[in-house]
């Protein structure tokens, strides 16, 4: 049989006249949503298997047992497609069903929640704080951040102007406190709750294990530490993997029947071997359209609340690639994820920014997304900065974001075009070609001595007819 369905493990009858169109997009190329496959509405004939899965639902006393249904597509033998079907209407035919890869809902019911409202638990406030914590295992870290304007210009005769202030091999027991989680740790607590893992260089990589959090959500007049406290109010989790994607270069996949989501760097998958050849599949064609948004332009939304950050460092300001004897627009990604300044007298991060504490007032006060890497103890202080061993959070400069992540994206685009192609993808090349299932192995091909990156597939099925391809070149 070239082409069959399994619904939840059992083969439905398919109609020889039934045709559907599956859409893949590479998500090496998309900045913008998390998105998978697609698949336009098909019909499913009545039978006493497709009866039995949908509870002969054409009957009126009829209720669906279940909400989606596993849904596995087989051409030739070949898994070329893996997700779930779900019931949108019943015809004279059969049962209309919607394909879905669902990673829209990967994390489920926490898909929509903003991280300071998940469940991540909470603990009661130690008698003394660990400073040189292990960013392999702990939970959270109290780096010393320079902040004068914590409590605004109140008088504050507890504080020391410092967050988190450390002397004498300890912390001052009445200053202000305040933790800050590990994302290592974050993602452990959404693995538990979600019921996934995690795989990939990134997600092994010592930028990952070091970040933390930057909050500004004082422990003062607390008996507990409530984690979801102390991470940001405008993110959920899937924000927060799109802002890591512009800010990292980090590519996510979503393999959503074994639950797993793998991260990989842009740069470490465009200087990956091509192993796809497609050499003698491709018809021929003479179409090419220039890439008009081909130069750079990288930006973070800087938190507004930090006076330091009114006139920010000059490493900070946006990146744009440079425009001599260069043609072309910009091709812009903003990410809402930012970081601190460093003081150069002190080697500390360092902010001006009201805190929010039971204290004064300031129980409204809010912050945004900001990230440090974990440095230990440096200079007998535990420290967190913009920096890490090769690394520095910042557009220009020494060790910056564009050199460690971003530079073969930006040459590749500055001359970059598409070739939309009429290709004979076999089954084989279907399944070698499922992005997220195999997590990014053939995002390119080979044909006829160039090189090239796969944008998106349309092909139909069963397979009757050339795929269309929309390449660029590599």
């Amino acid at each position: 049989m070239d082409f069959y369905l399994l619904i939840d493990g059992k083969q439905v009858p398919w109609q020889s006249t039934n045709k559907v169109v599956l859409e893949r997009y590479n998500p090496l190329f998309d900045f913008s949503t998390v998105q998978g496959s697609k698949v336009n509405d098909f019909v499913v004939p009545f039978s006493p298997v497709s009866d039995q899965l949908f509870n002969w639902y054409y009957l009126p006393q009829s209720q669906l047992s279940e909400v989606q249904y596993l849904c596995e597509k087989y051409a030739y033998g070949v898994l070329i497609e893996c997700g779930f079907v779900y019931l949108v209407d019943v015809s004279e035919d059969g049962y209309i069903v919607a394909f879905s890869q669902n990673l829209s809902e990967f994390f489920g019911d926490y898909q929509h929640t903003t991280f300071n409202k998940l469940p991540l638990g909470a603990e009661a406030i130690p008698a003394n704080f660990v400073a040189n914590v292990d960013y392999n295992t702990a939970k959270y870290a109290l780096p010393v951040v320079i902040n004068s304007g914590f409590y605004g210009n109140e008088p504050s005769p507890w504080y020391t102007g410092r967050m988190n202030d450390y002397s004498a091999g300890a912390y001052i027991a009445d200053n202000t406190k305040v933790p800050m989680l590990f994302v290592r740790y974050l993602f452990e607590r959404m693995q538990a709750l979600c019921n996934f893992t995690v795989e990939g260089e990134f997600f092994t990589s010592e930028l990952y294990k070091r970040m933390l959090v930057y909050n500004t959500f004082s422990l003062d007049d607390r008996t507990t530490i409530e984690y979801a406290n102390h991470l940001p109010e405008e993110q959920t989790i899937v924000d927060f993997l799109l802002d890591l994607r512009k800010l990292f270069n980090v590519v996510f996949f979503f393999d959503v029947q074994a639950r797993k989501l793998v991260g990989k760097f842009g740069k470490t998958l465009m200087n990956s071997e091509t192993r796809l050849n497609l050499t003698g599949k491709v018809a021929p064609s003479k179409r090419r359209t220039p890439e008009k948004l081909n130069r750079l332009e990288l930006d973070w939304e800087r938190e507004s609340n930090d006076d330091l950050m009114k006139v920010p460092p000059a490493d900070f300001e946006k990146y744009t690639t440079p425009q001599a004897g260069i043609t072309g627009q910009l091709f812009s990604l903003k990410t809402r994820i930012s970081t601190l300044a460093k003081d150069t007298a002190t080697g500390l991060a360092i902010t001006k920014q009201a805190g929010v504490s039971t204290r004064l007032n300031q129980g409204s006060n809010t912050f945004k997304t900001r990230i440090l890497f974990w440095n230990g103890m440096v200079s007998g202080l535990p420290t967190a900065t913009n920096e890490m061993p090769g690394i520095r959070l910042a557009w220009h400069g020494a060790n910056n974001l564009v050199d460690n992540f971003w530079h073969e994206y930006e040459s590749w685009r500055l001359t970059a075009s598409m070739r939309p192609l009429s290709i004979n993808l076999s089954a084989l090349d279907l399944a070698d070609t499922d992005f997220h299932r195999t997590s990014g192995a053939n995002i390119a091909f080979h044909h006829k001595g160039r090189d090239y990156y796969i944008a998106s597939i349309k092909t139909q099925l069963p397979l009757s007819e050339a795929s269309e391809v929309e390449a660029w070149i590599r």
